[in-house]
């Protein structure tokens, strides 16, 4: 009895080290985005990939520009401004940029019309809270940033 208790314990420890850890965003690296000003709506998203919890934050920022590509250009380079650089163009006007302070973290930029709001309900509830707001609603930029070190 007292060798199944310990085998069973010992089980326990293994399993304890093995559980799934989250990979959260940097707070620094939200801290600097947020920086840029015009936050009205935010919100995460976690999922299980590779034995690991993969957070992914949402800002939701409102330029109160009427063009959506002027809106992304400007949160784009308000952000180059904080060492943030373009790494890729998405379709128009979406990119994603990293930055060599948190250089696990990829950083990506779009329009409501560009992001799965139908694949999760609480960004599609954040977006629409936003665009109740906002003064031009398909303006809005949608940034949201996940570390990549899985």
């Amino acid at each position: 009895m007292a060798i199944g208790l310990l085998c069973g314990l010992a089980y326990a420890a293994i399993g304890w080290f093995w559980v799934a850890k989250p990979l959260e965003v940097d707070a620094g690296a939200i801290s600097q985005i947020e920086e840029v000003g015009g936050v009205v709506a935010r919100t995460e998203l976690r999922y299980t990939e590779a034995d690991s919890v993969i957070v992914t934050e949402y800002l939701i920022v409102d330029r109160r520009l009427a063009d959506e590509g002027a809106a992304v250009g400007d949160v784009s380079r308000a952000l180059e401004s904080r060492n943030w650089k373009v790494m890729t163009q998405l379709s128009y006007p979406g990119l994603q940029m990293r930055s060599g302070q948190w250089p696990d973290h990829l950083l990506t930029l779009e329009t409501p019309d560009g992001t799965n709001l139908s694949l999760n309900d609480k960004l599609g509830q954040a977006v629409r809270q936003a665009q109740a707001v906002a003064r031009h609603p398909d303006a809005l930029v949608v940034l949201s940033v996940r570390r990549t070190d899985t």
